[in-house]
This record gives C-alpha cells, structure tokens and sequence, in this order.
C-alpha cells in the first residue's frame, strides 16, 4: 500500500488544532515567553482510513538556533467517539474545548486510556506502535532563558511500511512481541525514503518558479550570479529564469541597461566615450561634454534618476551589480539625476527637469528659493 501523509507547514496547519501559551507563526510554533515559557499543542484528528491503522513515522524539524525541550504524546481509537467516564463524547469537540473549560491536565487525563506512545526530543519517530483509525497527538514546549526555539514542519506518514515484508515469514516476530529487527531495518528505511523524497524533488529544485529562497539563491550561484543577496526574491526569481537570454548579453551596453533596468525598475542612460566624438567640431561643446562624462577611452557613464536609488545602500549595490557585469576591461560612473536644473551640469529637459509657466515669486508659503545663501557682502547668490 502506497505510503500517505499529513504535513504541518502552514500556519493554518496549527491554527487547526488547540494552543495555550505558545506563539503561532508561518514558521511553526514557539512558546510564549511572556508567561510561564511552558506551551502546549494538541493535533486535530488524523484519519487512518482504515480500522486499526498502524502509524508509519513522524518527523519535524525545529526552528531556532538551539533545540529546545520539548515532549510529544501521540493517542490513537478505531472510533471518534471516546468515553469521559459513562459519558460519551466525540474527540474532535474535546481536543478544541478552550482552557476555561477543560485544562491541559484534564485533556490528558481524558486521553489517558488511548495513549499509544510518548517521546522527548525526537525528531524522527517510529510509529508502528500506534495503532487505530483515529490517531492526534500533543506537543509539550518548554521554553528557556531568551532562546527563540519551537516546533517548525512536521509530516506524520501512514500506514506502516517495513521491509520486514519483503523478508521471508521467519523474520517476522513482531506478533509475538519481538520488534527488534523491524525497528533495526526502519534505520536504513528512514534513510532510504529521505533519500528518495530529495531525489524525486530534483526537478522542484531546478524550477525557478517553485524552488525555495534557499534554493533559488543556490541555483542563482551556480549560474554566477554572485551579489544574491542583493536581489529580492521576486528579482532573483525573474533573474534565474532568464538568465540564459540576459548572460548573452553581458558585457555589452545593452546587457548592462536590463541588468540596471531590473534592479531599479527604470531604463537608464548609458553615455560611451565614443559619443562625444560627433562633438569634436564644437571646442566649446565638446569642452564641456568631456567634463560632464569624462575624458578617459575606458570609462563610461551610467546615469539613473536619484528616486529609483533613495539610499546609499541601494547605490552601492548597484555599483556592485555593474561591476559584475560589466566589460573586465572598462570602468564605469553611476550618476544619479536630481530634480532640477543645474547649468552645466547633469539636467536633461523632460527626464530630470521641465519648463513651466512663469508665476512671479510670491512669500505665500507655497514658493522657495533652492540653493539660495545670504552673505553680508555678496548679498544673495543663487
């Protein structure tokens, strides 16, 4: 019988079940440090689909930097209904019944009878000996001290697989109580079924469209795309699916425009030093070109609106991304344009700047003077 599962990895995953003292998140769950730093969590229940289900295994991973204590009960019925005394009631109900009407003592007191299995710390558990139609389970934290840890992803696998089956009879001892041998070969089972899960997920993990932040920036890495960390996930994504078409084009001005166009979201101006050779007949022209973009052959000039770069972090990691792409052999300058004219300088009419009606000045709290200073004996300079 083909294997099946339940997988715990989204926050309404968890919301599902009941809580108390911890804190839920789409990264799983952690206790409540804001009070005792004890937490509890109880499963919704789990259908076997079949009467006397024998779990497979259960795995999780922790979140935080240490692990954490943490202890985990699992209970399993052939029915939904249980009895609280001569009272009965159906499982579900109870699990969600809130700490003002039933406690997390009288919970497992109540679930007392149908307890299958208890263990700490585990992170990979056999569950053959849980048996039954209906299994949930309760998830002990403890936290300690300012450590952030808990309870991330969790699958649990039904119903029992064992390669005790493929094994002659005679190996077989597990109805008289002998569990030795199954729980020997459920070691390399465990490895065996991980192993392939990775393998079946290859073709996941060389999608950009589906692999992870993790392995989106791997794949990034093997395709030479250094500054990931720089790319938002969204970016990098885009840049990973059309790398073969944007590499083609490295190292050329049109390569270095998408790659500008990408991070910034504008097409900016790129200036070589070849242009302004048109100019060479204007002395006066071509004096002033030079000075604005530069008078060396292996030098070029990027020029970007200051909006699409509002910090000094983001303009160094531009540079870096030009850098990476760039001719080995060329050096660049990134200009940012500013909102208004400057003569002689890096203003491009209806880019940076515009011509508008004349409005005679006015001190009407709506007008400026920009870059104006007073001096005693220069009077006003703008």
């Amino acid at each position: 019988m083909a294997a099946k599962y339940y997988v715990f990895n989204k926050e309404m995953d968890y919301r599902r079940g009941y809580m108390q003292g911890l804190k839920c998140g789409g990264d799983g769950l952690r206790p409540d440090m804001s009070g005792t730093g004890y937490g509890v969590f109880i499963s919704r229940l789990l259908d076997g689909l079949e009467d006397g289900c024998a779990w497979h295994r259960l795995t999780l991973k922790l979140r935080g930097g240490h692990e954490g204590p943490f202890r985990l009960s699992f209970y399993a019925s052939d029915s939904p209904v249980i009895f609280n005394g001569d009272q009965p009631v159906d499982i579900s109900e109870q699990l969600l019944l809130p700490a003002s009407v039933m406690d997390v003592a009288e919970k497992k007191q109540l679930f007392a009878p149908y307890l299958m299995l208890e263990v700490e710390n585990g992170t990979d558990i056999l569950l053959h000996q849980v048996r039954g139609r209906y299994m949930w389970f309760m998830a002990e934290l403890y936290g300690f001290g300012d450590t952030d840890t808990g309870i991330g992803e969790l699958m649990v696998y039904f119903p029992e697989q064992s390669w005790l089956n493929y094994l002659p009879e005679v190996y077989d001892r597990r109805e008289a109580g002998d569990t030795f041998l199954n729980r020997y070969l459920a070691i390399f089972q465990s490895l065996y079924d991980d192993m392939s899960k990775e393998i079946e997920g290859i073709p996941g993990c060389l999608d950009p469209e589906a692999a992870d932040e993790e392995t989106l920036r791997w794949l990034a890495d093997w395709l030479g795309i250094h500054q990931t960390k720089i790319w938002s996930g969204e970016k990098l994504r885009f840049l990973v699916s059309h790398a073969p078409q944007l590499y083609r084009r490295r190292g050329t001005k049109q390569g270095i425009a998408a790659f500008v166009r990408l991070y910034t979201g504008e097409q900016p101006l790129i200036v070589e030093p070849h242009q302004l050779e048109r100019f060479s007949g204007d002395p006066q022209m071509y004096k002033l070109l030079r000075e604005l973009y530069g008078t060396e052959p292996n030098v070029f000039l990027i020029i970007i609106q200051a909006s699409c770069l509002p910090t000094a972090r983001e303009f160094a990691d531009l540079q870096k991304i030009i850098e990476d792409v760039k001719p080995a052999w060329m050096e660049f300058r990134l200009v940012t344009l500013r909102p208004y004219i400057l003569l002689d300088s890096y203003s491009y009419l209806g880019i940076n700047s515009v011509l508008s009606q004349y409005r005679s000045f006015e001190l009407n709290g709506f007008s400026m003077l920009n870059f104006a200073t007073v001096g005693e004996s220069a009077g006003m300079q703008i």
